[in-house]
């Protein structure tokens, strides 16, 4: 059986059971923990890449390379930037997601209620 997921993208063995097809139907939403540790690393990633990019236009650039040295520095910022980027977009989502519980927490209370 082929098992194509929710992004519409095949799977890559091709054929994969029924029951590795319903789980990664069911699986395909992740919760708010899952989000927040994986902020918390892309933050930790861009500084560590920060840092990496400073020593290493350093070295360089006591090297004499000074072209080399602020290429080194430039895509270690946008590395960094796009890093810290998805941070906050993963902690944005995981406030999204904790909204929506809440509103439909609320509005399972508002249906179970009988309105005249």
């Amino acid at each position: 059986m082929l098992c194509t997921p929710p992004g519409g993208l095949w799977s890559p063995g091709g054929r994969v059971s029924s029951v590795a097809c319903e789980g990664l139907l069911m699986n395909d939403a992740p919760d708010p923990k899952d989000l927040r540790g994986a902020a918390a690393v892309a933050r930790t990633l861009a500084y560590a890449v920060g840092l990496a990019g400073i020593v290493a236009g350093a070295v360089v650039y006591q090297q004499d390379e000074v072209p080399i040295a602020v290429a080194v520095w430039m895509v270690t910022f946008a590395v960094g930037a796009l890093l810290m980027i998805a941070a906050f977009l993963l902690q944005a989502m995981t406030s999204v997601l904790a909204r929506m519980a809440a509103i439909e927490s609320d509005l399972r209370v508002l249906v179970g209620r009988n309105l005249p």
